[in-house]
């Protein structure tokens, strides 16, 4: 054998020894499956190394995307309530660093990149992350990429749009009389606190004091209500308002006949049916061009003439049947019964009672006739004679306008001021009709007439949302005289009118006129049982409004036990506010009923409807109330998210 060293080779065998090895170490079968096994060891080891580094790097990259994606989340979440970029960087890496905790011979860290418009008037929040693995195997093969130690970072990024979805909210706001009084477990005043909620809740929808407008549109609307709603005195003219008097309604209480005066000395009937309109009546002695139609609106400017007292407020009363009242159909003026009416309690008659006044409670004015109590009532001359004028009583008794006490609602606006004001401006009186404050709830939102600042229903990137919040149960009230003395009107006059005659106008008292078989009772109790009626009515009437498909990130319909699944068209939350005992269960039970379904358990197609929540909450303190509002905002601030 020999053996030959050379420079620049390690080693060189002869071939005639080289073929001879080789002859041999095939024919030799001993230790032959160690040394192949040793041969083979090192590239199956690096082998198997590195898929493990493999795999533990895409893990932890997953880890870090999911993370990136949660922070930008809750960051979007955070955004209506806050936007100074390092408030919201910190918030977004706290929820980055709890999830990265995990991470296996991984580095990561999260960065702020703000937030900026897009073309299409997007406003989009973005996070981005760079992360390091640190391998054992593929250092080893020399294998480098983006995201191994000592190549340079991996990146990762996250958008999520914020803002985009616009929404409109109407607070629907509780303002009785009981609403001066403190929750019974103590704290403030209740319309304290309600003011201040309402307020924290506007600051928090327009973003803290952030510009709202064709980029972020906001719209709030804020609905008072007590025994009634006031839309406000500057609509008392408008052609929805039922100008001509057409409405079956709009002479409930009035009779037009026994409207007379002196005509050339000779004692003659001033008014007629309209030939033109069915229903409607005109002065025709003297005739006047164009026709004057005698209307609620022609009565409030001859008694404001007489006293500012007898002025019209606001307020408005329910349309007839289920069909206007409980529903937003738009008014047109080719169905009277569509139109609106101006709240009007009538002059109530005098000298029939046995009080220290001798006066029926609603009377402010001196009778024009000497008939029954209904006759006196009905006889339109007093309206224009101007007689008596009594001192004007609690919840504006003794005018045309009992029990129309609250404050004037706002329509949407997307002036933060404005909304800020009608809250701080609210004041606690009156009676409890949140059918009446859910109705108008609705109209405030809708495109339709009377308001027509809402956009259309049923569009996915528009959130209509309206917060409920009452603190007891409906009320409409039977007047003492009237029921002692048998008064056929039976009740105190209300956005329903009374509830104890039928009219020659109305076969039905409208607050038993939503649907066939309410009982006509004329008892309080009655009353409450036909306003909770109505309002479970109206709240599902409302939520149906352009209802909206749930579907999956594909765009997969989702469905259900029910079927596909919807979101409410308006979402409703709801808040029962220091409920009395007595009322507190049937109260709960109405608005939880009221209120929509969380979203997030509509999307859950495997839970029951008996187990899916609803925005519904129970307060019976000004934390409880706080927190509640808290929530709202909260969800509201989800919702907004478009992905």
């Amino acid at each position: 054998m020999t053996v030959r060293w050379t420079l620049g080779n390690p080693m060189l065998i002869d071939r005639s020894w080289w073929g001879g090895a080789l002859k041999r170490f095939w024919k030799d079968r001993g230790g032959n499956f160690a040394m192949m096994t040793a041969i083979t060891f090192v590239p199956i080891l690096l082998s198997v190394g590195a898929a493990v580094d493999m795999g533990l790097f895409y893990r932890g990259k997953s880890t870090v995307q999911a993370a990136l994606d949660a922070a930008a989340l809750a960051a979007a979440k955070q955004f209506p309530f806050e936007q100074d970029d390092k408030k919201l960087e910190q918030y977004a890496n706290d929820f980055f660093l709890a999830n990265t905790s995990s991470l296996l011979r991984m580095s990561a860290t999260m960065s702020y990149e703000g937030t900026e418009w897009t073309s299409d008037k997007s406003r989009e929040l973005k996070l981005a992350a760079c992360f390091e693995y640190k391998p054992i195997f593929l250092a080893m093969l020399k294998v480098t990429f983006a995201g191994i130690e000592g190549s340079g970072c991996a990146e990762a990024e996250s958008v999520i749009v914020v803002g985009n979805t616009t929404v409109e909210v109407a607070l629907v706001l509780d303002t009785s009389g009981s609403m001066k009084d403190p929750p019974a477990k103590g704290g403030n005043a209740k319309i304290v606190t309600l003011r201040a909620q309402a307020a924290k809740s506007i600051e928090t929808l327009f973003g803290s004091g952030v510009k709202t407008g064709d980029e972020d549109p906001v719209k709030i609307g804020i609905v008072p209500f007590s025994g009634g709603v006031n839309i406000g005195t500057d609509y008392l003219d408008k052609w929805w308002m039922d100008p001509d008097g057409r409405s079956p309604i709009h002479h409930e209480n009035f009779d037009w006949t026994t409207y007379t005066g002196k005509v050339l000395g000779v004692e003659t009937r001033l008014a007629a049916k309209s030939l033109v309109y069915p229903g409607a009546w005109i002065l025709v002695a003297p005739p006047t061009t164009p026709t004057t139609f005698l209307t609620r609106q022609y009565i409030y400017k001859k008694l404001k003439a007489a006293n500012s007292n007898w002025a019209y407020k606001g307020c408005v009363e329910s349309r007839p049947g289920a069909k206007y009242a409980l529903t937003d159909v738009p008014p047109t003026s080719s169905d009277p019964s569509s139109l609106f009416v101006p709240y009007f309690a009538p002059d109530e008659s005098d000298q029939l009672t046995s009080d220290s006044n001798g006066l029926w409670s609603n009377n402010y004015l001196t009778d024009s006739s000497t008939g029954g109590a209904e006759d006196r009532m009905r006889n339109m001359n007093k309206y224009f004679s101007g007689g008596q004028g009594r001192a004007v009583g609690s919840n504006l008794a003794r005018t045309p306008s009992w029990m129309c006490d609250s404050p004037p609602l706002t329509p949407l606006t997307t002036d933060k001021s404005t909304a800020l004001k009608a809250v701080k401006d609210l004041v606690a009186s009156g009676a409890t009709n949140v059918p009446q404050g859910v109705e108008w709830g609705w109209k405030v939102l809708s495109k339709n007439e009377p308001f027509t600042d809402g956009r259309d229903a049923g569009d996915e990137k528009n959130v209509k949302a309206m917060i409920v919040m009452t603190d007891g149960e409906n009320t409409y009230y039977n007047d003492t005289y009237n029921s002692t003395l048998k008064n056929p009107a039976t009740s105190a006059f209300g956005a329903y009118g009374f509830t104890g005659y039928d009219t020659p106008e109305t076969t039905t008292p409208r607050l038993f006129d939503y649907k066939s078989g309410v009982s006509t009772t004329t008892s309080t109790s009655n009353y409450t049982l036909a306003m909770d009626g109505r309002l479970a009515a109206i709240c599902e009437n409302a939520k149906n409004d352009g209802r909206i498909k749930l579907t999956t990130p594909r765009g997969v319909q989702l469905s259900d036990e029910r079927g596909p699944v919807t979101r409410d068209g308006i979402i409703i939350y709801t808040i029962a506010f220091d409920i009395p005992a007595s009322a507190k269960t049937r109260v709960d039970a109405l608005l939880k009923g009221c209120s929509s379904y969380k979203l997030s358990d509509l999307k859950d197609t495997t839970k029951a409807y008996a187990k899916k929540e609803k925005y519904f909450y129970s307060a019976d303190s000004d934390a409880q109330l706080q927190a509640a509002f808290s929530d709202i905002m909260a969800s509201l601030s989800s919702l907004r998210i478009a992905r």
